[in-house]
């Protein structure tokens, strides 16, 4: 600290009273004490985002049949949102059931379109005309028409099931 010219620190002591008598003093005194951290120069809180839940679940039926029947071992893809490219989901149990959880796929590729494909429709896909929500759907049969399959078509469409589960 600068000493005054006889030797003490009177000018400091001075000009702190100065600041206590005109009311603004204390915050000075204080910044002075214990100057503020700047913006950005301190600890930053981690923000953890909140999990997402999503789930699509359902099965896969022959659309042709009747009764309709399971159809086992059928991947299913999703389609991101205006894109080409699919990604693997799951795949149907001997049951024709399916269960998936969709929480890892980001909010931006949704709605998904979802392609079904089996090693006896030979490289055949089909794509649903409908989509899935970024809340997924946890009761959904998918009816998969093959009787054009000769042609390169395969038809499929989603049924939701309202308040129904397959666990």
């Amino acid at each position: 600290m600068p000493r005054d010219s006889n030797g003490g620190t009177s000018g400091l002591i001075r000009t702190v009273i100065v600041l206590l008598a005109t009311g603004g003093g204390i915050l000075a005194l204080l910044n002075y004490i214990h100057p503020p951290v700047p913006v950005g120069s301190g600890p930053t809180a981690t923000v953890t985002p909140t999990p997402r839940d999503c789930k699509i679940e359902g099965a896969v039926y022959q659309d042709d049949t009747d009764p309709k029947q399971p159809i086992p071992n059928v991947k299913i893809h999703y389609i991101p949102n205006q894109q080409n490219a699919r990604v693997y989901l799951t795949m149907t149990g001997p049951s024709g059931k399916f269960r998936s959880d969709c929480a890892h796929i980001s909010s931006k590729d949704f709605p998904l379109t979802l392609e079904l494909s089996s090693p006896p429709w030979q490289g055949i896909t089909s794509k649903t005309g409908e989509t899935e929500p970024e809340t997924g759907n946890p009761n959904i049969n998918i009816y998969v028409s093959l009787k054009d399959i000769d042609n390169g078509i395969i038809r499929s469409r989603i049924s939701r099931m309202a308040g129904m589960s397959l666990r």
